[in-house]
């Protein structure tokens, strides 16, 4: 049986992890945008104009295992200067990502099913779904604080078959972490 200290220190290891991957790429971040002038980009500045695709290819990266962090979009989203129309957009990144969690899970519940899937988990993922069923809310909390890719871990909770209604909660743990990114992501911006 697994003692509550366990999870705990679990939890604290794995967000204080998140945390120093955070504080990483903010410093990236300042020091990029006071080296280089991005807003002189073509490229950048290509991106910029087309808002549909970007949150396409965020849809595509969120629901495939989160291939692109978050936290690029929500550099996008600066070029909203107005901190209203910014919080709105990072919203909308926040929804899409806590129901591309949700899809992933029900993508591991079906992926369950499969006979490919039998075959993998006695390869390979036997050791996650014990991770799954120790750890629940704990793992969800990390996948939904940290840089984990968030779909992935909900698909894995799926096919654990680990409850619903307890995903759709703890997975709310993504706007903490879409809200409290984006608010420091925006002073870095103006600061630096």
């Amino acid at each position: 049986m697994l003692k509550i200290n366990d999870k705990w220190t679990f939890l604290i290891k794995n967000l204080l992890n998140g945390i120093f991957w955070l504080a990483l790429f903010l410093v990236v971040f300042i020091l990029i945008k006071n080296g280089i002038d991005l807003k002189s980009s073509p490229i950048i500045n290509s991106i910029q104009d087309k808002p549909v695709l970007v949150l396409f290819v965020y849809i595509f990266s969120e629901v495939v295992f989160g291939i692109i962090p978050p936290e690029f979009f929500m550099l996008w989203s600066l070029q909203y200067t107005n901190p209203l129309h910014y919080g709105l957009i990072v919203l909308l990144l926040a929804v899409i990502s806590y129901m591309a969690g949700v899809l992933g899970y029900w993508i591991g519940v079906f992926f369950n099913r499969t006979r490919w899937y039998r075959y993998l988990h006695e390869k390979f993922l036997y050791k996650y779904h014990g991770t799954a069923n120790r750890f629940g809310l704990y793992l969800i909390a990390v996948a939904s604080m940290t840089p984990i890719p968030f779909s992935a871990i909900c698909m894995i909770v799926g096919s654990a078959r680990y409850p619903f209604k307890k995903l759709l909660l703890y997975a709310c743990f993504r706007f903490v972490r879409f809200g409290l990114y984006s608010f420091l992501i925006w002073h870095a911006n103006i600061m630096g």
